[in-house]
């Protein structure tokens, strides 16, 4: 399955068309014709149009993942600063002695 959105291109003209922009040019069915196809991606809000259309369950799904990624990586920061800031005022006050 492939899915996205891309516009198809499509002309027939008597002269063809070779050029790097033009995906392909080739013999049409009417002799002395050439059919010039160009493809390309359109625009990521066709994308997000079907998605939002079509899979409205999943995308809530992910809109809450999201949220909840963000959520789990600032508690993560949290507790490095936490964990370091402990470690160096634990360095600070153990004064390297040792009681044997």
């Amino acid at each position: 399955m492939i899915a996205g959105t891309w516009g198809n291109n499509q002309y027939i003209a008597r002269q063809p068309v070779v050029h790097r922009d033009v995906f392909m040019t080739t013999c049409y069915a009417i002799p002395g014709y050439y059919l010039m196809l160009e493809g390309s991606a359109t625009s990521a809000s066709n994308l997000e149009w079907f998605v939002s259309e079509f899979f409205p369950a999943e995308r809530e799904e992910l809109v809450k993942l999201r949220r909840q990624v963000r959520q789990l990586q600032t508690e993560r920061d949290i507790l490095a600063k936490a964990t370091a800031w402990f470690a160096a005022k634990g360095e600070k006050t153990s004064g390297g002695s040792t009681n044997s």
